[in-house]
């Protein structure tokens, strides 16, 4: 009986033995299990970490591009995680942003792709565009490229038109010199370089190639001659071919630019907010007075963008402003003695827009400069409606922008050049001359870098 006992012990310690040691496996791999998900958590709240801490670098990026900040191409963002390093990459209108960091040892990079926004396509065909106020040239004034008119085009003293220039409806083309083509209701006391058009008469006019029209008065056509009436002092080189058709009179264009575009500007200005009033402005500074002007003097310099600016916009003595967005004046805009007006680089190719609802006077050498890129220009529009005003006054070597006013007059003197002028009315003064560039003719205005941009992509990167 003893030793059957002493086996019974046996057999239950074995048992107990093998109990605790499979216990202990169960538990070991548990234990393991719950090891491996502890380690498994922490990578990923640490890859979370990493690609939060790269996203706010994506983040702080955009906020600085789209608000017109400044920007360099390399950048270090802190956060209370962790460092974001950062590169802007730009290519014409387009840019694109990395953002890259490491979370205890999980790398995390992430990469945006941005387009800016256009919002107008605007082709400027011609040097001068005018409405029915017509287009005035005084004093060796001159057009370096096209001119069409919805109204007369008159010149005096050695006014010339490097171009062609077309007078529509009504309209006549008096005492001008014409490099181009030259067609009208009347040419009048004028010289052609090309063929000369009139659905009435060509009248005292030397014409270097053929000339169309109802009745010859005075004229020398260098070529043939097609007409019905030729008086006796006129002479023609070429074949008379009579009876003929006159051509008929050409139809007013409308001008360039619709005021649902000036509209959608100034809508992205005011998006933008309108300018912070402050009672004691610095003018080297460039900040808006209690009644809402921003002047900006003595060899100052700001930059400003996709705002409004609910009251004047004055800058003089050497002052420079660059353009980061669209701006609106609610009131006029006065530019003189050596001002600098200048695109961010960020526009690239694209051009940029300044609209003002009252008058604008450049004086003195102000000059504009696009941002840097051939295609790049600046547009100062004025939306002010007043037809027999002359809005817009330019004189003084003023230079390198296009002016546009739809509603009223503009007016250039003493050497003031421009890129192109639009117009109810254009007056040229002076020796005043408009050069034309026929990247014109294709011009791409958007908001700016501070202005709207699409999102091509938002992606984790390699």
């Amino acid at each position: 009986m003893i030793h059957n006992t002493r086996q019974n012990g046996y057999a239950a310690l074995t048992m107990t033995m093998l109990v605790i040691f499979a216990s202990l496996t169960v538990i070991g791999g548990l234990s393991f299990f719950s090891l491996q998900e502890v380690v498994v958590n922490r990578a990923s709240v640490r890859a979370i970490d990493a690609q939060m801490i790269a996203e706010s670098g994506i983040e702080d990026a955009m906020y600085r591009i789209a608000s017109g900040k400044n920007i360099d191409s390399s950048e270090t963002l802190e956060t209370d995680r962790g460092t974001a390093a950062v590169t802007v990459t730009a290519a014409g209108t387009t840019r694109t942003i990395r953002s890259e960091t490491t979370r205890n040892g999980v790398r995390q990079a992430m990469e945006v792709f941005l387009d800016i926004a256009a919002v107008a396509d605007v082709a400027f065909h011609f040097g001068v565009q005018v409405g029915d106020g017509g287009l005035e040239m005084a004093n060796n004034s001159s057009v370096a490229g096209g001119a069409y008119s919805n109204g007369p085009i008159t010149g005096s003293n050695g006014a010339t038109i490097g171009g062609d220039a077309f007078a529509a409806g009504a309209s006549a083309i008096r005492s001008v010199s014409v490099s181009g083509n030259a067609q009208a209701h009347l040419i009048d006391n004028a010289t052609v370089g090309g063929y000369a058009s009139s659905t009435t008469k060509i009248d005292d006019t030397v014409v270097a190639k053929d000339a169309h029209a109802d009745e010859l008065d005075d004229a020398v056509v260098n070529k043939d001659a097609y007409y019905n009436v030729i008086d006796a002092q006129s002479t023609v080189l070429g074949a008379r071919i009579t009876p003929a058709t006159p051509p008929p009179d050409l139809a007013p264009l409308p001008l360039p630019i619709a005021q649902a575009v000036i509209d959608r500007w100034k809508s992205d200005a005011l998006a933008g907010g309108e300018c912070a009033r402050k009672s004691n402005p610095d003018p080297e500074l460039g900040e808006c007075d209690l009644s809402g002007n921003f002047i900006l003097s003595n060899g100052g310099s700001a930059r400003l963008g996709t705002k409004k600016i609910p009251g004047n916009l004055e800058l003089d003595n050497g002052s420079t402003l660059t353009l980061t967005g669209t701006v609106w004046v609610a009131g006029k805009i006065k530019l003189s003695n050596n001002c600098i007006v200048g695109l961010d680089p960020g526009y690239a190719s694209s051009s940029g827009v300044i609209i003002t609802d009252g008058n604008l006077t450049i004086s003195n050498n102000c000059i504009f400069r696009g941002s840097g890129d051939p295609g790049s220009h600046i547009l100062v529009l004025s939306d002010k409606n007043a037809p027999a005003e002359e809005i817009m006054t330019v004189d003084n070597n003023s230079a390198g922008v296009i002016y546009y006013a739809a509603k009223g007059w503009i007016k250039f003197s003493n050497n003031a050049v421009a890129k192109q002028a639009t117009g109810r009315g254009i007056r040229l003064d002076n020796n005043a001359s408009l050069v034309y560039e026929s990247g014109l003719a294709d011009t791409r205005f958007t908001s700016g870098p501070s202005g709207g941009y699409d999102v091509r992509y938002w992606r984790e990167a390699e």
